[in-house]
């Protein structure tokens, strides 16, 4: 799949972002979407976005093509894959691997962070078929809240790169 940057004309966000909120693993959440929606989302590449001190973490990616409709879904978590953090200790210090290793994540958007989970709806029919996933995705028990989400608005619209 390639994998294409945004930039910062307003014109380029030529996709519909919905917003979740939900305490569910992932796992669940794509499960739930997928009997709603009546789609299959597949865990794809993940998405690599590096930290202000240049350390790298994934997002996972999951996406469906419906080509009836020419719709591309795809389902980011808000929150990075955790990444264990390296300790570095002499190597004569006995006890080196019973210290505790530290998981590090960071957030795809930093300005939303009780979102959960990002819904990206790409296609001639996104913006039409929106309102009919914002219906299904509020019928989802374990899902506590479903937006609108404005790329043009956000600080940190240059990370949504699919």
């Amino acid at each position: 799949m390639a994998k294409h940057i945004l930039h910062n004309d307003a014109n380029l966000f030529d996709f519909v972002l919905i917003g979740i909120a939900s305490g569910e693993d992932q796992y669940v959440i794509i499960n739930n979407i997928n009997q709603a929606l009546n789609i299959d989302l597949a865990l794809g590449q993940n998405l690599r976005s590096a930290s202000k001190n240049s350390d790298l973490f994934e997002f996972s990616v999951y996406t469906y093509l419906d080509e009836e409709l020419g719709l591309e879904y795809f389902v980011v978590p808000n929150k990075s894959n955790f990444k264990p953090k390296q300790k570095t200790g002499p190597a004569y210090d006995l006890f080196a691997e019973s210290k505790q290793v530290i998981e590090q994540s960071i957030l795809l958007i930093n300005e939303l962070p009780h979102t959960n989970y990002f819904l990206l709806l790409k296609g001639d029919s996104a913006i039409h078929e929106q309102y009919e996933v914002f219906k299904l995705l509020r019928q989802i028990e374990c899902i506590e809240q479903v937006h609108e989400v404005i790329p043009d608005k956000l600080q940190s619209k240059n990370n949504l790169i699919f």
